[in-house]
């Protein structure tokens, strides 16, 4: 059996009838309940440490993209009526929460010492940083 990564080359060879008996005795004799249950991997603590870096940048860069998506939103309701006011108030009450969460991951980033960041880790933390840094502290104000 190929798996999807491995190259083609081909069709499988297929085993020759003397060897036919013997994948076929080892096959119901290794096959048990046990074996069909998806086995448990152990990560080191080295790559379980980077993987959860990586979702912290990840989850930072969602939450600012939810950010935009609300002032999109937000910019295109500025002529609304007096019905969509309040709306309008409320996804600008969330946009605010969302650079607050940002502002307030970013200051942890900040604060950790040299060296936890890899070199392209810390361009993209800095340039987060960067765009943050250019936001007032609220973005908006109740009209």
């Amino acid at each position: 059996m190929r798996w999807p990564w491995e190259r083609n080359d081909g069709p499988e060879p297929r085993p020759t009838k003397e060897a036919i008996p013997a994948i076929e005795h080892k096959r119901a004799s290794t096959i048990s309940r046990k074996s069909l249950r998806p086995q448990s991997r152990t990560i080191s603590s080295d790559a379980a440490f980077e993987a959860a870096k990586v979702k912290h940048v990840a989850r930072c860069a969602g939450l600012l993209r939810q950010m935009y998506a609300l002032d999109i939103m937000i910019w295109g309701m500025e002529n609304c009526v007096d019905a969509e006011r309040p709306r309008r108030e409320e996804l600008k009450f969330q946009a605010n929460a969302l650079l607050k969460e940002v502002t307030v991951t970013v200051e942890g980033w900040r604060s950790m010492p040299v060296g936890y960041w890899s070199v392209e880790e810390q361009e993209v933390v800095d340039g987060i940083s960067r765009t943050i840094a250019g936001y007032d502290k609220i973005r908006y104000h109740a009209s």
